[in-house]
């Protein structure tokens, strides 16, 4: 894994440290993983976590997918982060 790919990690684990139990389910309903995948997501790493799998979120910069869905459950400060990390990460190359 490159340090990119790290650091991409971890901010999602520090996104996902910022998601309360309620938003988690909202995020869950929105993104349909299905019952059986749904029932094994209790945390947002793990929606994450699936998210990735599923190739709707990957590093460094596809995370269009996330900021609309946290936009729709009204985290907006979450999105503007997103769009902090992106402008970082363009930055730093």
């Amino acid at each position: 894994m490159s340090e990119r790919d790290d650091k991409f990690r971890e901010f999602l684990l520090e996104l996902s440290r910022q998601l309360g139990v309620e938003d988690v389910e909202e995020l869950k309903f929105l993104v349909n993983l299905g019952d059986a995948v749904e029932e094994q997501c209790t945390k947002a790493r793990h929606v994450f976590k699936e998210l990735e799998r599923m190739g709707k979120i990957g590093p460094p910069d596809n995370l269009g997918y996330l900021k609309d869905k946290l936009r729709s459950i009204k985290r907006l400060d979450l999105v503007d982060l997103i769009g902090n990390l992106l402008l970082y990460m363009l930055l730093a190359e």
